[in-house]
């Protein structure tokens, strides 16, 4: 019974990470069944899921796609196979479940909905449980196997399972914890929260936790107001799924439900600032990957003084940062860093130490406080010069002949305005980055972003045919923040799932 319960468990939290539901009533009704204080809740549908990888539920059972079912082994298909034939003899929905996290019980336990206690109980009967007690329409099974004891508590539509074993002489009595657990749902329960609400606004599973009461413990009476508000919060992940695209958001809350306000923060950082179009024009054409952060006005000293307090920070760390962050001072503005390999997978295995710039496009873009730029490439050149490294002077900046040095290529420098970029191929301000024009960053405190079309010579190479676009974004203001995947393209039958999933069996094959 342990392995087919476990295989269940591996199924439904497998794809809880990248859930889907276009009906939100189970995922309410699953969070109805959870405290409104629970330090961890995770809840969401298998079924989209399933459907977005091109497999699927059909007579209570989960089709796997062929990707996966085609690559298990022998003893997983036969656990897998035990498992399913559980779920139809069981009565459980397999469409959609939950699992609660509280510091008291490490291990997680999952709900889900049954459709009959009667068939679900004469299920867990049949693997070897027996009744342990019962009070009004809850019910309690347990099993003992090995040096564990297993357990399930039932009502009459949801069933709770430790997902974890209780050792025999462990002091931890889940019976009556789950009693208690289902009693406090019913006065209070998460789909009535704040954090509930927004998990449910989007079309996905979510995910809400709280920071351990160990580490607030440990480190909120160290850190200010403002960032002892957050730690001692709530943080939530919703997502929305749609044929091509798959989308997690992040809320912060604090903890009577109201959304963090971030103007707390501004002693360490400008919130409204935004990535200067300016700076991302200076990106190299090949470069697929782009970072970009605005450090306009950023408080580099309380920062330090932040960081100093939060982890415990040697005098020697502090006054190696502290040295560190002059530099980091003359920034005030954008800093944005592109790369790309320009020959697909022969770049990376040509990439020795001699011609390594020749295999790459790398840009680096600073943005500095006004009037700075020039003085800054000027006080480069001087450098430069004291290590006698030959380099070339322009009109705007000078050139590294990298000859000299053993390896293939040249470094450029050039100052525009208050904007310093240094890459190994000529810089232009022609806007020509296809990042850029893929996605709109300039109302973003912070990004890191991916695009390649199907014609890249890399996503050639490992024969996938679509264009993939990722994307990890702050936005300016609120600080909303969110992670995309996008794949367009390939088979026009297979949902977002099965694209990515094939494309990361394509990449393990390399």
């Amino acid at each position: 019974m342990k392995r087919e319960i476990r295989g269940i468990i591996c199924l439904f939290l497998a794809m809880l990470m990248a859930v889907s539901c276009s009906d939100n009533s189970k995922m309410k009704g699953l969070l109805e069944q959870v405290p409104a204080d629970a330090d961890v809740v995770l809840v969401g549908s298998v079924k989209t899921v399933l459907e977005s990888a091109g497999g699927k539920l059909e007579n209570s059972q989960i089709i796997l796609p062929a990707f996966i079912s085609d690559n298990l082994s022998q003893g997983e298909k036969k656990n897998f196979d035990e498992a399913n034939a559980f779920l139809k003899d069981s009565g459980i929905d397999p469409e959609a479940c939950a699992v609660i996290g509280t510091e008291e019980h490490g291990n997680g336990i999952l709900v889900f909905s049954i459709s009959d206690k009667d068939k679900f109980l004469k299920a867990i009967e049949a693997k070897g449980y027996k009744k342990d007690s019962e009070t009004g329409d809850v019910v309690a099974y347990s099993m003992l196997s090995g040096i564990s004891y297993y357990y399930f508590v039932v009502n009459d539509t949801y069933a709770y399972y430790p997902i974890d074993g209780v050792w025999v002489e462990s002091d931890f009595k889940p019976i009556p914890y789950l009693r208690t657990m289902i009693e406090k749902a019913g006065q209070s329960n998460f789909a009535d929260t704040q954090f509930g609400d927004y998990i449910l606004e989007g079309n996905a599973g979510g995910l809400a936790f709280r920071l351990p009461k160990s580490v607030k413990e440990r480190k909120l009476n160290d850190v200010p107001a403002e960032v002892k508000d957050l730690m001692d919060g709530v943080f939530c992940l919703r997502g929305n799924l749609t044929d091509d695209k798959c989308t997690v958001e992040l809320g912060m809350f604090e903890k009577d439900g109201s959304q963090y306000d971030v103007e707390k923060l501004k002693k360490y950082l400008n919130v409204n600032a935004s990535i200067s179009e300016d700076a991302l024009a200076m990106l190299g054409k090949d470069e697929f990957v782009v970072y970009a952060v605005s450090l306009k006005d950023f408080n580099w000293s309380n920062y330090l003084d932040l960081m100093s307090s939060a982890t415990s920070m040697s005098r020697f760390e502090r006054a190696r940062m502290n040295a560190f962050t002059g530099y980091l001072e003359k920034i005030d503005g954008t800093a944005a860093l592109g790369f790309g390999v320009k020959n697909g997978i022969e770049s990376f295995n040509n990439m020795n130490d001699r011609s390594m710039l020749t295999q790459m496009s790398a840009t680096l873009v600073v943005e500095t406080k006004e009037g700075k730029a020039k003085q800054l490439v000027e006080d480069m050149k001087g450098l430069l010069e004291q290590l006698r490294v030959p380099f070339s002077e322009t009109d705007d900046g000078f050139s590294i002949k990298t000859a000299q040095m053993g390896l293939e290529g040249d470094i450029s420098v050039r100052h525009d305005g208050d904007i310093i970029a240094l890459a190994n191929h000529p810089i232009a301000k022609d806007n020509a980055n296809k990042v850029v024009k893929a996605f709109d960053i300039t109302d973003c405190l912070f990004a890191i972003c991916v695009a390649l079309d199907k014609d890249n010579k890399l996503l050639r190479d490992v024969s996938i045919d679509s264009d993939v676009n990722m994307a990890l974004m702050v936005k300016s203001g609120n600080l909303n923040s969110s992670l995309t995947i996008e794949i367009k393209g390939g088979d026009s039958k297979e949902g977002v799932i099965a694209k990515a999933a094939k494309i990361i069996l394509a990449l393990k094959k390399m």
